[in-house]
């Protein structure tokens, strides 16, 4: 039920947009589809990883199991909660990945983008970013995901260029597909992007781009990036236009 609702809230937003709804695995967590081939090679690898967690819990449930039975659950549920526990994001100029920038060199140069992993529950999060502009006599922009705090309080991961004006999430997984020359028939034009952005016209995620998120940067040739831990808990993440930490 609760999956259900999800994606019954999923398609109200999606239909405005004719954007195709996101898909749901067994634990009810979004599954971006993004291109035609990579959406459903994605959908399929993780809908299989979920199948095995499924099948590897019931086995467990069996009142006389089996001792292969029991390795193989022992086995796959260590490996699907391995694999989803976090993820890997990197955050960059989309005018880099749109434009097709030395794609192949992209992934080896470390100042061109900044990574980080991050919970697999909270990349739902990293479509929801909040901008917030600066003071009056400030130009600057910053947009938050997750919990908000004062900037003390957070620690610098980073930085990247943002020449383009604007800053993006992907998933490590899926640049390196892009860099690598897969799944790029089904990328937008960036003028066409970066016109549909500053209209309002995508909202996140969405399958008529490869990223979890994509927003302006004002005034500034770089974007800082924000780690916001409570416990050692990651809760929260800000991309500024201005480095204010450390």
């Amino acid at each position: 039920d609760h999956v259900l609702l999800q994606y019954n809230r999923l398609l109200r937003t999606q239909k405005a947009q004719h954007d195709i709804p996101l898909r749901f695995n067994l634990r009810g967590q979004t599954t971006k589809l993004l291109s035609p081939a990579d959406g459903y090679r994605r959908y399929f690898l993780r809908t299989m990883r979920s199948v095995t967690r499924a099948l590897a819990a019931r086995l467990c449930q069996l009142t006389t199991p089996r001792p292969l039975c029991q390795q193989f659950a022992r086995r796959a549920m260590a490996s699907a909660a391995k694999s989803e526990d976090s993820v890997e994001v990197c955050l960059l100029d989309p005018r880099t990945i749109l434009q097709r920038e030395k794609l192949q060199e992209l992934l080896g140069n470390k100042a061109l983008y900044t990574s980080m992993r991050v919970p697999s529950t909270f990349l739902d999060t990293l479509s929801q970013g909040e901008m917030e502009l600066g003071d009056m006599d400030d130009p600057m922009n910053a947009w938050f995901f997750g919990q908000k705090d004062e900037f003390f309080k957070y620690r610098l991961v980073g930085t990247h260029p943002t020449m383009s004006g604007f800053t993006c999430i992907i998933e490590q997984e899926q640049l390196a597909e892009v860099c690598a020359g897969h799944d790029t028939a089904g990328l937008p034009e960036w003028e066409d992007f970066k016109a549909d952005l500053r209209a309002g016209d995508i909202h996140f995620p969405s399958v008529r781009t490869p990223f979890l998120f994509a927003g302006t940067v004002l005034d500034a040739p770089a974007a800082a990036v924000y780690q916001l831990k409570q416990d050692g808990n990651l809760v929260g993440i800000a991309i500024s236009s201005e480095a204010v930490g450390g």
